[in-house]
């Protein structure tokens, strides 16, 4: 049976809210996106896109604990859809711990950081220098645990990594890379970290 509310319809008319830069009705979309999808009991990867995207606009909004809820009950729900190691749950525990650090929470941030990089570890090849990326955030981390030992070993691997692939000029690509997380407005209204992201395609249920 069709559900009576078009969620995809919310969707893009939140993404084309954020689009044009109008953060504040973008959120209402999603809010309202939100409190139908709780009517509808909906469970699918489109909850996954609401409550994402509505966690953005908690944080766009400087409500970084409305956000990390949110951010949280999307992790739990990645997990649920794609299993504890894929790309998606990633994607959420690399956000949270973004969001951590700026909220000055190191040690819960330094947890999804290590959570982040095993993951990454089982999708790319050891010697990829994608990885460098999350390896430097972890040595980020630790350096402001004042772990300054662990932080340097870190950066090493990072360097290395870059280094060899400077040398071999090697292109890599993400093997068996499990499904992309579906949002939308991802790069549009990324402000966790100013670093620059790998584009994430959008995907839509059938």
């Amino acid at each position: 049976m069709k559900s009576q509310f078009d969620f995809q319809n919310y969707i893009e008319a939140g993404t084309q809210a954020y689009v044009e830069g109008d953060y504040a009705n973008g959120g209402k979309i999603f809010l309202s996106a939100m409190k139908d999808a709780k009517r509808a009991k909906l469970k699918d990867s489109r909850l996954l896109v609401i409550l994402y995207n509505l966690a953005l606009f908690y944080h766009q909004q400087r409500r970084p604990k409305k956000a990390e809820v949110l951010l949280e009950k999307a992790l739990e729900h990645a997990e649920s859809l794609f299993g504890k190691n894929a790309n998606p749950v990633n994607h959420i525990l690399n956000r949270l711990a973004d969001l951590q650090v700026k909220e000055r929470h190191y040690k819960k941030a330094e947890g999804f950081y290590h959570r982040s990089l095993q993951i990454e570890r089982r999708i790319f090849a050891p010697d990829n220098p994608l990885l460098a990326k999350k390896l430097m955030k972890v040595a980020w981390v630790q350096a402001l645990l004042g772990n300054y030992d662990d932080s340097e070993l870190y950066l090493k691997q990072a360097l290395e990594l870059q280094i060899n692939a400077a040398r071999g000029k090697r292109a890599y690509a993400v093997s068996n890379a499990p499904a992309n997380l579906p949002l939308d407005a991802d790069l549009l209204f990324d402000d966790f970290t100013s670093d620059d992201e790998i584009e994430i395609s959008s995907t839509q249920d059938a």
